[in-house]
């Protein structure tokens, strides 16, 4: 998926108005594509970053378990 996508389909889920469960979801999406971005710059020495990529790898899971859904 393209980041572009992603962006669109995250604005979509935290659309107007915003209820604290949508802020919510929306500040650990943007964590998640900021932690995805430090992954892959980690992912070019993978030997020496394997330390430093689980803990991303871990954070951004535990970020992906926090998201709830939106009842309207």
């Amino acid at each position: 998926m393209e980041r572009q996508e992603m962006a669109d389909q995250a604005a979509a889920a935290t659309a107007p108005p915003l209820s604290g469960i949508r802020t919510a979801n929306y500040i650990a999406l943007f964590t998640m594509f900021v932690l995805q971005d430090l992954l892959m710059q980690q992912m070019v020495n993978p030997v020496t970053n394997f330390n430093n990529i689980i803990a991303l790898a871990s954070t951004i899971a535990a970020l992906n378990g926090s998201i709830k859904p939106v009842e309207e």
